[in-house]
């Protein structure tokens, strides 16, 4: 599986890829808005983690865009800074959310299970 990390904190992108390559998934990293509408230019994944605030746009508007590319993206949020209505947004885009701080398992749980209809 193919996943791209969209994440800015160095710590976090560290975690996330360490784990996903532990689980056997190849990872490509993005730290902006504009790195992951590159990457998706160039390659189709299977999985798209994102984080919901980026220095260069807002995670929500990002999937969005990255939506519009290819609406059948499957895209997980991952956030410590989640609100009630960042929930609804997240889900009204049918994405799906992990809160940091999550365990190893919790996030190789999500990424594993099917994409929620």
């Amino acid at each position: 599986m193919e996943i791209l990390i969209i994440e800015d904190e160095e710590d976090n992108v560290v975690l996330q890829e360490k784990i996903c390559q532990h689980a056997g998934y190849t990872t490509t990293i993005a730290k902006t808005g504009q790195e992951a509408l590159a990457a998706v230019a160039k390659k189709n994944y299977d999985l798209i983690l994102v984080d919901l605030l980026l220095p260069d746009i807002n995670g929500l508007d990002l999937a969005k865009e990255l939506l519009k590319i290819n609406p059948k993206f499957r895209l997980i949020f991952t956030t410590a800074f989640v609100t009630d209505k960042h929930r609804k947004d997240i889900s009204d885009l049918k994405c799906e959310l992990l809160v940091k701080p999550y365990t190893p398992k919790q996030l190789t749980d999500v990424i594993a299970k099917p994409k929620a209809a």
